[in-house]
């Protein structure tokens, strides 16, 4: 299903060149159950060179390919959130950094850590902690939008990548994110954990030389949001309000 061109074109080049080696397809069986297959073929020609007929194997490769897409996520995504881990979020800042020296568009980086997060470990015990850091996730792929990438890079620190938004939008964006997690308690076990985030903005420079110049400023800006009591969102020093443009 939804492979008849590829079928098509991979079919005209097995003719012409005579052999096809573990070509792939989805194929879907009479029971609706669907299977990944590697096709090894040749093409029997007549005497004069005239097509007779094509020998193909269909190896099922199903499991093998369950597998490798079980072993690719594992690769990039944060086993207790679901959100793309520390190394898959950096591979999507540097993207993202080439695609702003290439075109100019503004692009923000919001650095977020929840407050106070050991008094919960503490307080309430480790697996409300992890229940504290799954909500937050899910409050994270509610707020943001759908080209925007979140992270998160360790115990509870997270970051969003927000690809064309100006300062402007990446306050708005980490206010929205605020008020969401104020209105939102964790209730464990018929308790009630109430929370907060810090938060530091940046915004990407056409002078940066690599993603960690733009960690950098992000990070300081957190630090300073946690020096000036928590609970509150700060942007990098030296960008006034307003700013548009990398």
């Amino acid at each position: 299903p939804g492979q008849a061109s590829l079928l098509q074109q991979r079919f005209a080049e097995f003719l012409r060149q005579g052999v096809i080696n573990k070509a792939e397809y989805d194929v879907r069986c009479r029971d609706g159950e669907r299977l990944t297959v590697s096709v090894d073929g040749r093409v029997e020609r007549d005497e004069h060179g005239q097509f007779r007929r094509t020998h193909c194997v269909l190896h099922n490769i199903t499991a093998r390919k369950r597998l490798e897409e079980t072993l690719a996520r594992l690769a990039t995504t944060d086993h207790l959130t679901g959100l793309a881990n520390r190394r898959h979020f950096l591979e999507h800042m540097v993207v993202a950094m080439a695609r702003h020296r290439r075109h100019g568009h503004p692009t923000a980086l919001l650095m977020v850590d929840l407050d106070h997060f050991k008094h919960i470990n503490d307080g309430h015990g480790h697996a409300s902690g992890d229940a504290v850091l799954r909500q937050f996730a899910e409050t994270l792929r509610r707020v943001v939008r759908n080209i925007d990438s979140v992270g998160r890079l360790g115990g509870e620190e997270f970051a969003i990548l927000l690809p064309d938004t100006d300062l402007d939008g990446a306050l708005d964006l980490a206010h929205r994110l605020r008020g969401e997690v104020a209105r939102a308690p964790v209730m464990v076990d018929g308790s009630e954990i109430r929370y907060t985030l810090s938060a530091g903005i940046a915004l990407f420079r056409a002078e940066d030389r690599d993603t960690d110049a733009i960690l950098a400023r992000a990070d300081r800006a957190l630090y300073r949001a946690k020096q000036a009591g928590r609970d509150r969102v700060e942007v990098e020093s030296a960008v006034p309000r307003g700013t548009r443009a990398g």
